[in-house]
């Protein structure tokens, strides 16, 4: 497994970019460590056992104020594929991971409308074949749907559910993305209007391979 560096030529960054390079590279080396004994282990006891284990980061949003990693992990066991996907997004000034209810009211009528707002896209996903929904996504929807479960992008938030409660784990993750204006009254932080990927002040390259 290799684990992302981050890098930048903004002074401003160094601090955060130091914490979070250490994180990840924690991050990696756990997950590592679980492939090497549960995964590799079942392989060796079983020549025509194949296994596979992935992590994927990138970098969803940026700008003086927050960074935010989305960080996917993909594989499989044998034919059993399996995927989680979590996202963190970082104070710039705090070098800390911040929770949703920073951006976001939290309270109960306020989760209530967000949920709302994506039953509303799954109840028009269901129809469209190509998404693979199962017949009770609505129900597994309102279980599985939590608040903390978001990335911050450009143009509003993103609130993701694991791969293989909505559909098959093949699909991934199941995204919705609820627009900034239609957040507006529960927002507590201004996100940029424009993709600034282009001028993004924080760069991510390959870090090497994660060891024990």
């Amino acid at each position: 497994l290799r684990y992302p560096f981050f890098t930048t030529k903004d002074a401003r960054f160094e601090n955060v970019l130091r914490r979070m390079n250490s994180f990840y590279l924690s991050s990696a080396q756990r997950y590592s460590k679980y492939a090497k004994k549960s995964l590799v282990r079942k392989t060796r006891s079983n020549s025509q056992r194949v296994s596979s284990a992935l992590m994927n980061y990138n970098i969803s949003y940026c700008d003086e104020n927050y960074i935010c990693v989305v960080v996917d992990i993909t594989g499989f066991d044998k034919d059993m594929p399996f995927g989680a996907r979590f996202a963190h997004t970082w104070s710039v000034q705090s070098s800390m991971i911040l929770p949703a209810s920073h951006f976001i009211k939290t309270d109960r009528k306020s989760i209530s409308q967000i949920r709302t707002i994506i039953l509303e896209h799954v109840r028009k996903n269901r129809k469209n074949v190509s998404f693979g929904y199962y017949g009770d996504c609505e129900k597994r929807l309102i279980r599985a749907f939590d608040i903390r479960n978001f990335c911050i992008l450009p143009k509003g938030f993103a609130f993701f559910i694991d791969p293989g409660i909505l559909c098959d784990t093949s699909y991934g993750p199941s995204v919705f993305l609820l627009p900034k204006e239609i957040l507006s009254t529960i927002m507590k932080v201004k996100i940029k209007k424009t993709d600034e990927r282009a001028s993004m002040p924080v760069y991510k390259t390959s870090g090497a391979a994660a060891a024990d």
